[in-house]
């Protein structure tokens, strides 16, 4: 009985133009079938489930635009319909089935409508062990889901939509990222908590091959992008709409707990603040001759009162120009140094493909190099910062946390030296508004650091007050008004009534707290 209905699946016509014949799916009998395999038993259900999603995912190769719609709405309602579990069957059909040209753009249209579907139905426990919380099977398919997206998004459909003066016909798949709006519903239905891949338990387990934590698996490629020293404006600018996506998945997500975000935020903000302190020497070179300095001496004697100036081995002189022409000829020693140097690269670069150069020559020792060597003067580096501060400020003005809870006040603390050093050194608008509105959260806790920090805290609050002057922008606004709260806060730390105690504060020609000058101007305390 079931086979010959499963022959119906596909009505196959003749083509508009009377030639080769064209497979349209008919959605109702695929629909009718999924019902009919979930009242079988499990083996069968799981060996007829496949079958039936070529069936489906070969549809979506069609050129007929209605055909594809047809076969998008039905792996939709067939995602809905089966259990999450066997979601990974859909992705792996999908990644195997659609994987060149036009393809591709099908492929990230069919996941967001599979996406979406998923979505409304899907209900996450309420409460979880570390065990079940490790085995939750949509958070175990996030690493499949992350790759797709990846590829639409870094990948070669996102090339093919780039691509200028050249002649394509782009299915209408290929408007627009769908792929944005999947890493957002992502965000929005995985299990929030990042500990787990720091759980003992799980690490003796040589069961879990898949990683813990799925916000890990969502986050760590995004942020890697950012830590490598090659990438471009393009990519950081993919890569900071999708940490945008993220964070609004994260603040829609019901499993979130300050207890959780403190340390995440912390532990994927800070290498990126403090990457300015690991440092490594650019001297390395692969030709031994190259790396050593070129010294230009002479060793003639005077002749007749000529050379009257001593020249001594290793002192800079001029280099002899005995070029017929002397138009690009270095002029001394250092000049002579750099463009050796120069053409021994070139002649070591490889041309013949992008991982090349990696193998070969002085840029072998770029492997080497400190992965967090982006620091808050980088755009990639302020990127990173920003989405964990955004994160941290949705959760410190959605989340009601007890200020006077040990563990909050732990947590919480190493925040207010980092957050300074944003203030500080960092030249991003966007970061800097962030770390005075987390900050307007954390003064008001009785942290222990903040007697530490606030003296030079308050002198960059001061700084970017003079800079921000008139405040012609909206931006400048927002962070001079962040900057009033955030002094208001800083002289009102410590009292029980909230209220400033009766002090005296100078402002120098340096911008900063001088609280010994003469010429102070005294604050009233009301």
């Amino acid at each position: 009985f079931i086979p010959k209905i499963e022959e119906l699946l596909v009505k196959e016509s003749v083509g508009k133009s009377g030639g080769a014949e064209e497979k349209a799916l008919r959605s109702p009998v695929a629909l009718a079938l999924v019902k009919l395999f979930q009242k079988l038993p499990r083996s069968i259900f799981e060996a007829k489930l496949p079958r039936l999603l070529v069936v489906v995912c070969n549809a979506l190769k069609s050129k007929d635009s209605q055909t594809r719609d047809v076969a998008r709405e039905t792996l939709a309602k067939i995602g809905s319909t089966i259990p999450v579990e066997y979601m990974s069957e859909i992705i792996k059909e999908l990644a195997g089935m659609l994987s060149e040209g036009y393809q591709l753009h099908v492929r990230s249209a069919a996941l967001h409508s599979v996406m979406m579907a998923i979505s409304k139905v899907y209900e996450r426990p309420a409460t979880l062990s570390v065990e079940d919380a490790i085995r939750l099977p949509f958070d175990r398919c996030v690493p499949a889901l992350m790759d797709l997206i990846q590829q639409d998004i870094f990948g070669t459909a996102s090339e093919m939509k780039e691509v200028q003066g050249a002649r394509r016909r782009l299915v209408k798949e290929a408007s627009g990222v769908k792929s944005y709006d999947t890493l957002e519903i992502v965000a929005r239905l995985i299990l929030f908590r990042p500990s787990l891949a720091s759980d003992p338990s799980r690490k003796s387990d040589a069961e879990f091959s898949f990683p813990a934590s799925a916000v890990h698996a969502v986050v760590g490629p995004l942020l890697e992008r950012l830590r490598d020293t090659e990438v471009d404006t393009v990519t950081i600018g993919k890569v900071k709409e999708c940490l945008n996506r993220v964070t609004v998945g994260f603040s829609h997500n019901s499993s979130i707990e300050a207890e959780e975000i403190f340390p995440f935020v912390y532990a994927s903000v800070y290498p990126f603040v403090n990457g300015a302190e690991v440092q490594h020497s650019d001297a390395d070179s692969d030709d031994s001759s190259v790396g050593e300095g070129i010294r230009v001496s002479t060793t003639r004697k005077k002749r007749n009162g000529r050379n009257n100036k001593k020249t001594e081995e290793g002192k800079k002189v001029d280099v002899f120009q005995w070029q017929p022409s002397t138009l690009h000829a270095p002029t001394d020693s250092r000049n002579a140094f750099d463009a050796r140097k120069q053409e021994s690269a070139e002649l070591r670069k490889v041309v013949d493909g992008a991982s090349a150069p990696k193998m070969t020559g002085s840029s072998r020792y770029e492997a080497l190099k400190s992965s967090y060597s982006h620091g808050l003067k980088d755009p990639a580096g302020a990127s990173a910062v920003s989405f964990g501060l955004r994160l941290l400020h949705s959760c410190l003005k959605k989340s009601k946390l007890d200020i006077k809870d040990e563990k909050t006040l732990a947590m919480a603390d190493p925040y207010v030296p980092m957050l300074t050093n944003c203030v500080e050194n960092c030249g991003d608008n966007a970061v800097i508004l962030l770390s005075l509105k987390c900050l307007a959260f954390l003064l008001k806790m009785k942290l222990p650091s903040v007697p530490q920090y606030s003296p030079k805290l308050g002198q960059h609050v001061l700084k970017l007050l003079t800079d921000t002057g008139a405040a012609a922008s909206s931006a400048k606004n927002e962070i001079a008004q962040g900057c009033f709260k955030a002094m208001t806060l800083l002289m009102t730390f410590g009292s029980s009534d909230g209220k400033p105690p009766p002090a005296s504060v100078s402002v120098g020609d340096s911008g900063k707290f001088d609280s010994t000058n003469q010429n102070q101007l005294p604050l009233d305390a009301e």
